[in-house]
């Protein structure tokens, strides 16, 4: 039998009883699958049918519970309407996000906020399958290897509504399929430019990915060449060290510019900082046994799912998806090095890093385009090789029957995967018409506090509420506080406020908040996901905040002049805060 393959060959057909046995015999069945065109119709269907089960989940509810995505929604329709911001907000040109943002902003021009950013999403993930295939293709694996990539595509990065690093991610994986490519090519102008260029665009993708995908696209030079040859090639890469300097320079502990003459010391002050964060995590993890929880998490956040035993073996199953194709363990050990890069990233790179968070769990999304190096694909006869057998011809039927049962059992496994996600944003539609049903009792334009007391929900290790009233900016405009544009600490993000940040309960601890230390008398409306009513929060207010509306957990309170009709007076006189 020829596993399926870029290159496929098959035996010339001879007038003997083994050519005319019946089709439907179990070799007949081996005969018909060694087809090359059947092989493309199965490959080119299975990555369409695929495709949609990838995406379809995204267009399940109206409003996506992941995590950061209602932040950038928010921020997007800022930039859209920036004449209405531009008294107190300013937009940050200088920062390694545009890529992702640009997509959004282009599509929001024939689109509401929300769909453009579906459609950024879908691109994205589909851009990770394909961006997988081209690094298969250039690896001269199995083409068919690309299936175990479906799956990964929801990452943990999706679930938690990382929007620009969602869309680099695919981006570094075609980066290292160039490299592959260019670790192997002639030395000229056009690979140096390619690769230049290539390095500057991943940069303003997500400069954390950057610097990764950098990183082990160095290892990846190594493979085919010298270590002299590979560091000559790498030096175009370096391309956007000068940006990303210049950058660092800019974002400085969110306080502007680094002061003349104070550069080198900033640099090496920064250094010391990161490096100590290393050093004091490793050990804590030490103490704690920590490493084999993140070697968990390794593998079953590449494919979306909390760190649970069964979802790293389905994980680790995904890697391995080459070898049941037939694949061979490399014996190269350089071509281990991405692999165990990646492992090495997650186990070893702190937890909040470069003022940003949850920053080890983003490498677990390139386990499983990175496992591709490890193996080496069973070698195929060629056509124009008179002496070469088919591979079927040296096979022995029974390892030919467990070949095709590996093939049918991996598409359903990830099918099965991508439908799993397609349930699990399906919990959400009652939230979605519960949410929609609040959203249309609020006024365009105006400034809104949300306070998420119930977060509980089907999304098992990320938040699907912590910024979910922010879609009430990208619908409505106004402003919906707490907001990154006001977090010190969120210094890239493009949207930033001019003055003194405002003070806002944290989105983890929502009693915190107090009438006077927040101001709550500068605020229009309250949304509040909780699972009574929150009576005594705005005793404060003397009366003039009132439960405007409520629909499932969602609560709205808002000032009297809100109210909409003489029932919503009604209802909401009943369950006035009394003074």
């Amino acid at each position: 039998m020829s596993y399926p393959n870029e290159t496929l060959s098959q035996a010339p057909v001879e007038k003997s009883a083994e050519a005319v046995k019946p089709l439907f015999s179990i070799d007949g069945y081996l005969r018909v699958m060694a087809n090359a065109k059947l092989h493309d119709a199965l490959y080119y269907t299975s990555f369409l049918l695929l495709g949609v089960l990838l995406i379809m989940p995204l267009w399940t509810v109206t409003y996506l519970p992941l995590g950061d995505l209602a932040d950038h929604a928010a921020q997007l329709r800022t930039i859209l309407d920036f004449e209405a911001y531009q008294q107190n907000y300013r937009i940050n040109w200088f920062t390694p996000y545009w890529v992702g943002y640009g997509f959004a902003l282009f599509f929001s021009l024939f689109f509401s906020v929300v769909t453009a950013l579906k459609i950024v999403l879908s691109l994205a993930l589909l851009a990770y399958p394909l961006a997988a295939a081209w690094l298969i293709h250039e690896l001269k694996g199995n083409r068919f290897w690309v299936w175990s990539a479906f799956p990964c595509a929801w990452g943990f990065t999706v679930y938690w509504g990382f929007l620009s690093f969602t869309v680099a991610t695919p981006i570094a994986i075609a980066f290292l399929a160039f490299t592959v490519r260019y670790a192997q090519a002639q030395l000229n102008w056009r690979y140096v430019l390619g690769a230049a260029v290539f390095s500057i665009f991943l940069f303003f993708s997500h400069a954390l990915a950057w610097l990764f995908a950098v990183g082990v696209a160095c290892s990846v030079l190594f493979i085919y060449n010298s270590f002299e040859r590979s560091k000559l090639k790498a030096w175009a890469f370096m391309a956007a060290v000068p940006v990303v300097l210049l950058w660092i320079s800019f974002s400085s502990d969110g306080s502007g510019s680094v002061e003349s003459g104070r550069y080198v010391e900033h640099l090496m002050n920064k250094t010391q900082e990161i490096w100590g964060a290393f050093a004091n995590q490793y050990k804590e993890l030490a103490k704690e046994s920590g490493h084999w929880n993140r070697t968990k998490e390794f593998f079953s956040f590449s494919i979306g799912k909390p760190a649970m035993l069964d979802y790293s073996l389905l994980g680790l199953l995904c890697l391995l998806w080459p070898k049941f194709t037939g694949a061979r363990f490399s014996r190269n050990w350089r071509r281990w090095v991405p692999l165990l890069s990646a492992f090495a990233a997650f186990l070893l790179v702190p937890y909040w890093i470069f003022d940003t968070a949850y920053v080890y769990y983003r490498f677990s999304v390139f386990l499983i385009p990175f496992g591709y190096f490890i193996f080496d694909a069973r070698p195929q006869p060629q056509q124009d090789d008179e002496q070469a057998k088919p591979e079927s011809a040296s096979t022995p039927l029974k390892k030919q029957i467990w070949q095709q049962v590996y093939y049918v059992a991996g598409v359903l496994i990830v099918a099965s995967i991508l439908l799993s996600v397609n349930s699990l944003i399906a919990t959400f539609k009652e939230n979605d018409a519960q949410f929609k049903d609040v959203l249309g009792e609020m006024e365009p334009g105006k400034r809104v506090m949300m306070m998420v007391f119930n977060g509980d929900s089907a999304m098992r290790f990320s938040p699907a509420y912590s910024h979910f009233v922010k879609y009430y900016q990208a619908e409505k405009l106004g402003e919906v506080l707490p907001a990154f544009s006001h977090d010190e600490h969120a210094d890239n993000v493009p949207i930033r406020y001019r003055h003194k940040f405002i003070q806002a309960p944290s989105v983890w601890n929502p009693n915190d908040f107090n009438w006077r230390k927040h101001q709550g008398a500068k605020y229009d409306y309250f949304v509040i996901r909780a699972n009574s009513v929150r009576r005594n929060m705005f005793r404060d207010s003397k009366g003039d905040i009132v439960l405007i509306t409520e629909s499932g957990p969602w609560h709205l309170y808002g000032k009297k002049e809100y109210l909409k009709s003489n029932k919503s007076k009604a209802e909401a006189m009943v369950h006035q805060v009394p003074p």
